[in-house]
């Protein structure tokens, strides 16, 4: 959903290989992941930055862009 401008409101810090996941809050499925770098998440959202501390096994979520990132473990 990257590619279609689709705002981040899902960011979870895998527990297990400290992998990081910026989703939409739509349907993820294989057939539309990316593989993309840090500096295009924080091209495309710049508000990642305030989570980069983020705990393993930790997620952050939001409403929409512009709004705070609430942190949950």
């Amino acid at each position: 959903m990257m590619r279609y401008g689709a705002v981040i409101v899902l960011v979870v810090h895998e527990k297990t290989d400290y992998g990081w996941q910026f989703l939409s809050g739509y349907a993820a499925s294989l057939q539309n992941a990316m593989v993309v770098t840090l500096s295009e998440i924080v091209e495309h959202d710049p508000s990642v930055v305030d989570v980069a501390d983020l705990s393993p096994g930790w997620i952050a979520t939001r409403t929409t862009k512009g709004d705070s990132w609430i942190r949950q473990e």
